[in-house]
């Protein structure tokens, strides 16, 4: 049997979004289809400008990079100096590691195994970020976030904004690495949009980019990013969204290319949960 896309009315979501993370103007609907969320986006996005896209599973979640959330600065110079140990003991374990200089590879492979970095991740393709707000935390109200990333470059290159990538910006990008874990609106350090150095399977199948956090302010919202918006995806939409995913070749299996979560994926699929 077909479900059903639950009606919510605008007022609704208004009201159950207010307490919303995310410090930029929603989108005034919800996206409750597929079809849906692709009529908003045709909405929003215009002219030949890149947007980028992040999906989050629970409208608490902050626009701010897994070091930097912690409260206490401590824990985030830890965790900042903690990508040194990282490379000694991976160095060991990969195959064909990263040279000690490159450093912003070893920050995306400590990302990638779950040490907190100052890389936030997005994705190009707005469906893969449908994805992740509708993957997890199904009691929960989810949210696709927009925006366009030049717009935070264009701050720091007014000249001549584009995305910076290590090969052109090894020196405007290893000055971000090398920040420690101390917020500060004096401090000049703005959050910049980066290409992925790394070749790595996951990040070409999500279509993965970064924003690396400075020092000026550890949470990307619309004062520096006026494009800067979210889509909502209230919680009883998710499980038909995700459905609907499947249906044209988005899910777990795409997202993640290894083979544990390929059988996951497969599992469920066959009903044996």
């Amino acid at each position: 049997m077909t479900q059903t896309p639950p009606n919510i009315p605008d007022m609704e979501i208004k009201k159950r979004y207010k307490d919303c993370a995310i410090q930029a103007p929603p989108y005034p609907s919800a996206a409750t289809t597929l079809s849906q969320f692709l009529d908003i986006l045709s909405t929003l996005i215009t002219g030949e400008e890149a947007y980028w896209f992040r999906g989050h599973a629970s409208i608490n979640y902050r626009l701010v990079p897994s070091a930097l959330r912690y409260n206490k600065r401590d824990q985030r110079n830890s965790a900042i100096s903690g990508i040194r140990e990282v490379q000694q003991v991976l160095s060991y374990k990969l195959p064909r590691p990263p040279a000690p200089t490159e450093r912003l590879n070893w920050l995306q492979i400590a990302q990638h195994y779950g040490f907190p970095t100052r890389l936030l991740d997005w994705t190009q393709n707005p469906v893969v970020a449908l994805y992740f707000a509708c993957c997890h935390n199904p009691d929960k109200d989810g949210l696709v976030v927009v925006m366009r990333p030049l717009e935070l470059n264009a701050e720091v290159n007014p000249n001549n904004p584009r995305l910076f990538n290590y090969e052109q910006d090894r020196d405007l990008i290893d000055k971000y690495i090398d920040l420690d874990g101390v917020e500060s609106r004096r401090r000049n350090k703005r959050t910049i949009a980066v290409v992925p150095s790394w070749d790595h399977e996951r990040i070409y199948l999500q279509q993965g980019f970064f924003t690396l956090h400075g020092s000026k302010q550890f949470e990307i919202d619309s004062s520096q990013v006026s494009s800067l918006t979210y889509i909502p995806v209230p919680q009883e939409a998710k499980a038909r969204m995700i459905k609907e995913l499947s249906r044209v070749g988005m899910g777990e299996m795409f997202v993640y290319p290894e083979p544990e979560h390929a059988c996951n994926y497969l599992r469920q699929k066959k009903g044996l949960i």
